[in-house]
């Protein structure tokens, strides 16, 4: 249409040229011909009128049309929802969903997830809490595009529009606030919507009309009749369909009067159910078609139905302006506890968990309410925090707020309730990260639990943890918690298992503590077990416990004290700067000390002393060499060890002229290298004793000596104040290139590389210095973001500042270095995250890469962001980042040289 009037334009043109009309004016014509054409194809004749115009007509038969009710209006709405279908599982076409009527927009939704494409990577999504982690991604996306929901404003406080947000029931409250708040998917308009919300709370409407030990509820039951009833007068929207599109959210679980009901009548509710969800059932749509996300999601007692309506988790919020307060939990070693119950006694279930289990058992902690003998000593929320299952058993109702309480704590859930339909069962898989016990089976609960392998309930715990951000209630909602957004996904509901479920990505060797030991090698483990310790606490754990430090304060700047925080030699620098600003390690008191640090800067010193073009490095190792004699000479602590209780960190890689040396002779350094570690040469115990944390871990030179000296990650830093920044990487789908290098042509290897890749495959990114004509399409960054793998050769030393770099980008890091001693080789296991390939194998170098199958690249890119985490530059340290990385290396170092006498 908007050719046309482009058309139209140049005739006016050729007519005004011949009768002299002014051209403003011939514009302005123009202008609005041309727009009128758009807005005509636009809104005059949407995408899917346009679809249905060039595909042939939909055919009813006469019966079809005669009988012209919902049923067939749904088939047109459909088959007008086909047209547009053209490429299956393909992106959301948001630009023409807005023509759509919501009904046929569901439908799009509908057939959008039938056909979702396969999710092989997502970073927000953990694939095996996921019953099909595809069908949940496609339906939550099309939600976010899609959905809009009307909130009736009808209805007084404090039974309406007044969220309870306190307690075991907060959940209705916490939900009706983030609703009514919520931009994105609240609509004015009702024509617009495709959900419409009853905003009333169950708890308020309780505490608002129940008169106390009455034991009458029908009063409530009857108001919220009366105003569903009153919705259905003054709007079209209930009537339209019958309720359907309606929901509510009641969290309220008070059940006075259980009777049986004829299941047969599909839409009798029992009328004696008064309170919480049960004041449904004085209206019989309300009752039978209307969405309930319920607390008290039981199948058994015929108001909740499945498939229909929405498990809803039931949360315990103590402190409202800090609903996450407490969240988290204690490590795997340090929860002796096996199993923990405490509550009140109500319900079938707890009485006979307490008949069974009551002070039977001492790794079976179950109480009523909790002693105060018991509690004085350790509270209930430290109890959760201390134990490997939490027992959750049903009460008056099959949900319990323990469920997510032990979520939060990061405590296994066990739950014991019969006919329970457990929150977000349609996307979640319960089995991945909680046990489910039937009722009968309490007297064998501690048989069952014990059954388990200690790698099955790591796995399990290490789940928790990653499903616990789907059940916090976030002051402002992040994606996907457990607001509105997630709890509205019941439209997605799938009953077969993940086709990504073969995609497991829990790493094979998760045997030790998730945090730190999820790729900790089978010899560090027996290593331990060796001293028959028992449960005695990780490396790393005493090392916090323990390590004290002391940091010589002699030496001038700039050489010392001064880190140099930018560039490729960033190592050293910020290693100095949190080392010396640390409360936690550092001591002022040297005979507390367990190691003593030389803050001096490798980067630092060549910059201070070397003489550009000299080749003179010789000044250099000499500075270093006077000041470890006045250390020596000024205290005792060198000395009394000969130096092996102390380290310093250098990464600067300058050496100039590599010799042969004596390696019979075992202090001999070659002292011809003057520069970064090689400043160590012109002392005998500096050399020979010290450890060295370097860059360049090379045992084939003979400075650096394994299981003494630690191998130090080289990392480049661009911005010292933003040291995280672009960290991450494309998903594994958008990672279109195999393998990726470019470089400076420097040391024996890179030629190499070059010779045999360098323009000889498409697959093959293969540079010296990045070309101006490359880049400009797509920088240095950008390529390794969207590289499967990132080929990281050696330079003048094994090391390379692109092994961080790579594992920063999220691309699974090729390292090419014969002798080189990886980072943290000590525990980590770097074959499940990178790929080692000997510098004799480069002309086979894609054959090897695609000999790797591809659900063993899956895991290896996954591992590389789960690893990622050590690899990283704090301002402020947390734990297990980078420097507490580098520091437990020392400090396994050192240990390492400790005999421990036989007994």
């Amino acid at each position: 249409m908007w050719h046309i009037g482009v058309i139209l334009m140049k005739k006016l043109v050729h007519c005004c040229i011949g009768y002299r009309v002014d051209w403003r004016k011939l514009l302005f014509v123009g202008v609005i011909l041309t727009i009128s054409g758009i807005v005509f194809q636009m809104f005059i004749l949407p995408y899917p009128l346009h679809m249905l115009f060039l595909s042939p007509p939909v055919k009813f038969s006469s019966y079809e049309s005669l009988n012209g009710t919902i049923p067939l209006r749904e088939a047109l709405t459909e088959a007008r929802a086909e047209q547009f279908q053209l490429i299956q599982a393909g992106p959301i076409v948001s630009r023409y969903i807005w023509s759509l009527s919501p009904n046929e927009a569901l439908v799009y939704a509908k057939k959008e997830i039938e056909h979702a494409p396969m999710v092989v990577d997502d970073p927000d999504l953990f694939t095996p809490l996921f019953q099909n982690v595809s069908v949940f991604k496609r339906s939550y996306e099309l939600m976010e595009t899609i959905l809009k929901v009307f909130i009736y404003r009808d209805g007084a406080r404090p039974i309406f529009h007044q969220p309870h947000l306190r307690g075991i029931y907060a959940s209705e409250g916490w939900f009706m606030r983030l609703m009514e708040a919520n931009r994105q998917f609240v609509t004015r308009d009702p024509e617009k919507a495709h959900l419409f919300y009853l905003p009333y709370s169950a708890r308020q409407l309780e505490m608002a009309l129940y008169v106390p030990d009455s034991h009458d509820m029908k009063p409530l039951s009857i108001f919220l009749r009366d105003y569903v009833n009153m919705i259905a007068a003054k709007y079209p929207f209930w009537n339209r369909t019958h309720g359907s599109d309606h929901f509510l959210v009641a969290c309220h679980d008070w059940v006075q009067y259980p009777v049986s009901f004829d299941h047969g009548n599909a839409w009798m509710c029992p009328s004696n159910f008064a309170n919480g969800p049960y004041t449904v059932t004085e209206h019989e749509e309300l009752c039978k078609n209307t969405i309930k996300a319920l607390c008290n999601a039981d199948q058994s007692e015929g108001i909740f139905v499945g498939g229909k309506d929405v498990s809803l988790p039931e949360t315990t919020i103590r402190t409202p302006r800090k609903p996450l307060r407490n969240v988290g939990g204690n490590r795997v070693s340090q929860r002796p506890i096996l199993a923990f119950f405490a509550g009140n006694m109500h319900g079938r279930v707890r009485p006979t968990l307490l008949k069974y289990w009551s002070d039977r058992d001492v790794d079976m902690k179950v109480y009523g309410p909790l002693p105060i003998r018991v509690s004085r000593k350790m509270s209930y929320v430290q109890h959760m925090k201390s134990s490997k299952y939490c027992i959750c058993p049903m009460g008056h109702e099959v949900n319990s707020p323990r469920i997510v309480e032990a979520i939060y704590y990061e405590c296994v859930p066990v739950i014991i309730a019969d006919n329970f339909v457990l929150p977000f069962s349609e996307v979640l898989d319960w089995s991945a990260f909680s046990v489910v016990v039937a009722e009968k089976d309490i007297p064998k609960l501690k048989e069952i639990l014990l059954a388990i392998p200690m790698r099955r309930y790591l796995k399990m715990q290490i789940n928790v943890k990653m499903v616990q951000k789907h059940f916090l209630w976030n002051p402002r909602p992040a994606e996907p918690d457990s607001d509105p957004k997630f709890i509205k996904l019941n439209a997605s509901k799938t009953s077969k298992r993940a086709t990504s479920k073969n995609l497991e990505c829990i790493i094979d060797g998760w045997s030790t503590k998730p945090e730190w030991g999820f790729m900790m090698k089978e010899r560090q483990k027996k290593k331990r077990s060796r001293h028959n310790y028992g449960n005695e606490p990780v490396s790393y754990e005493l090392m916090e416990t323990i390590l004290k430090v002391f940091i010589y304060r002699d030496g001038a700047r700039p050489i010392f004290h001064q880190p140099h925080l930018r560039g490729i030699y960033a190592s050293e620098g910020w290693f100095m700067r949190l080392m010396e600003a640390n409360r936690q390690f550092v001591t002022r008191d040297p005979e507390k000390a367990h190691l003593f640090y030389l803050p001096y800067s490798a980067r630092q010193l060549e910059m201070a002393l070397y003489v550009p073009d000299s080749h003179d490095m010789k000044p250099l190792s000499i500075f270093l060499r006077d000041y470890v004699n006045m250390i020596a000479a000024k205290y005792p602590f060198w000395n009394r060890t000969h130096g092996s209780d102390h380290f310093l960190v250098a990464c600067h890689d300058w050496v100039q002229y590599p010799i042969s040396f004596d390696h019979g002779n075992a202090w001999m350094c070659p002292s011809n290298f003057a520069n970064g570690p090689y400043t160590v040469t012109e002392h005998e115990e500096l050399c020979k004793n010290t450890i060295k944390a370097l860059c360049n871990a090379d045992q084939s030179e003979g400075i650096f000596v394994g299981g003494k000296d630690v191998s130090l990650p080289e990392t480049t830093i661009r911005t010292p104040r933003k040291p995280l920044r672009n960290v991450g990487g494309n998903r594994v789908s958008q990672r279109p290139i195999l393998a990726f290098f470019a470089g400076n042509m420097h040391g024996r290897v890179r030629p190499t590389l070059l010779k045999y890749w360098s323009d000889r495959d498409v697959d093959m990114k293969v540079y010296g210095p990045l070309p101006i004509r490359v880049s400009r399409k797509m920088s240095y960054v950008q390529h390794m973001k969207s590289s499967k793998y990132c080929i990281c050769p050696m330079g003048h030393e094994v090391n390379s500042p692109r092994i961080v770099e790579a594992i920063y980008y999220e691309c699974v890091p090729v390292i090419i270095a014969d002798n080189f001693v990886l980072p943290f080789s000590e525990v980590l296991d770097w074959s499940a995250f990178s790929v080692v390939v000997a510098e004799k194998d480069i002309p086979k170098l894609k054959e090897i890469l695609l000999a790797i199958p591809m659900r063993r690249y899956l895991k290896m890119q996954i591992n590389v962001k789960m690893v990622q985490k050590h690899f990283l530059w704090n301002p402020r340290p947390v734990r297990y980042d980078l420097f507490h990385m580098i520091l437990h290396s020392i400090w396994f170092s050192r240990l390492n040289q400790i005999q421990i006498p036989s007994s």
